[in-house]
């Protein structure tokens, strides 16, 4: 005796085989498509990692804790009777380095030796628009209209970097000095 299976038998069977092919065919294009979305996913990441810096640029130096990272970051040199360092950075495609400290005023002009700052100027707090339109909203600092303030601004010979400084003179001994440094 002959099997046969009658003509809708086989369709059917054909059909069957069709569908669990099919059903193949989309389970493996979506594991692919799933690795390929991962795979897409991180690589998206990492540009965001790559494009966002924590601490902004000192970070490339070492960090807003480190002295020789805020030095090198500001291109200055701190004094060595300097407290109440702050420093913070921040960078896109250009870089700016906030950084304010106190010191004792016999330490003036070495430190401005160490800056871009060849001179300072008696100024009232109003008088410092320039300096205060840098600041933006990235540092709290506030300066005083009817305060003096000793400022100055300067640039490297080769260009690339731009420099102001704003001092107020707490006490004839004790100066708070706030420096924006430029890099491009």
């Amino acid at each position: 005796m002959i099997n046969q299976d009658s003509p809708l038998k086989r369709k059917r069977k054909s059909l069957r085989n069709i569908l669990i092919l099919l059903g193949i065919t989309i389970a493996i294009l979506g594991m692919m498509s799933a690795v390929a979305l991962y795979i897409f996913a991180e690589a998206v990441k990492g540009v965001g990692e790559w494009v966002s810096y924590d601490g902004g640029c000192l970070s490339w130096w070492g960090g807003p804790d480190d002295p020789a990272a805020i030095e090198t970051g500001a291109h200055l040199s701190l004094p060595s009777s300097t407290e109440n360092l702050f420093a913070h950075s921040v960078a896109f495609q250009d870089c700016f380095v906030f950084v304010s400290f106190t010191m004792v005023a016999t330490d003036l002009d070495p430190f401005l030796a160490s800056t871009y700052v060849s001179e300072l100027e008696s100024v009232t707090g109003s008088q410092l628009g320039t300096f205060t339109s840098l600041l933006g909203s990235d540092v709290d600092w506030h300066f005083v209209d009817e305060r003096t303030y000793l400022y100055g601004e300067g640039s490297s010979n080769l260009g690339g970097v731009s420099q102001y400084i704003a001092i107020e003179v707490m006490s004839p001994m004790l100066y708070k000095v706030y420096v924006v440094t430029f890099l491009m």
